[in-house]
């Protein structure tokens, strides 16, 4: 009897997790739908609360913000730190970032950060006459890195005090490009630095002349002390016996 109980109470329990476990198909299809039904409806606190919409609303809008400020962050500063040439799709970019640079130098630092952007602008002229064939939108654009160089170049001036050396050192930079594409301001340049050359030039020669004409002063007033106040070595001698 043990044992037959035994028995049945298992056929009874397997009986019961069949059930559970092997519903039939009716409660399938009935729990599916069910299933499809929730899925496919949006959620209450979606669909019924204002404060729910709107928070969901500014969460993506704020999500897209900070990733297009990452992007746009990210993209000044390659195009910066790359130096990016004027046929590439950051150069914008990279010129908006040095407006940016200005704006938050130093007086110190603006005329070091000038000197910097004027060799690029030399550098971004020299790309275009090398790698870009000739029609007018190329002169236009290389007349303008010109009168661009000019500008820093100027600012620069303005802000450094004695840079007679720097300035005339971009000048002489400018010479490597050839004197096409001249503007009024490019010619106005020119003779700018032509005029620095000849100042330094007429300060050399009335600073040698100037230290010759002290030294032959010099020499006379020394003489003419030297014979008035020289005193005979035997003066000293008798003194001393």
């Amino acid at each position: 009897m043990n044992k037959f109980s035994e028995k049945f109470h298992i056929f009874k329990i397997k009986r019961l997790l069949r059930g559970i476990f092997n519903p039939d198909k009716k409660f399938i299809e009935k729990s599916r739908a069910i299933f499809l039904k929730a899925f496919k409806e949006k959620p209450a606190y979606v669909t019924n609360s204002p404060v729910a919409r709107n928070y969901y609303k500014f969460k993506i809008a704020f999500v897209s913000v900070l990733v297009l400020l990452l992007l746009a962050v990210t993209s000044f500063v390659y195009a910066d730190v790359k130096n990016v040439g004027p046929n590439h799709p950051l150069y914008p970019l990279k010129r908006l970032s040095e407006g940016i640079q200005l704006e938050l130098a130093s007086s110190k630092n603006k005329a070091q950060l000038n000197d910097i952007f004027a060799k690029r602008r030399l550098e971004e002229v020299k790309e275009l006459k090398e790698n870009s064939g000739q029609n007018q939108k190329n002169e236009n654009e290389i007349m303008k890195l010109k009168n661009d160089f000019v500008n820093e170049v100027e600012n620069e001036e303005k802000i450094t005090k004695n840079s007679q050396n720097k300035i005339l050192d971009l000048c002489e930079m400018s010479k490597e490009i050839d004197g096409s594409h001249p503007s009024a301001q490019w010619v106005g340049f020119q003779k700018h630095c032509q005029n620095i050359k000849n100042k330094i030039n007429n300060k050399k020669e009335n600073n040698g002349n100037s230290s010759k004409n002290g030294d032959n002063e010099n020499g006379g007033n020394y003489n003419r002390t030297k014979s008035a106040h020289t005193v005979p070595m035997n003066h000293f001698r008798d003194a001393g016996d």
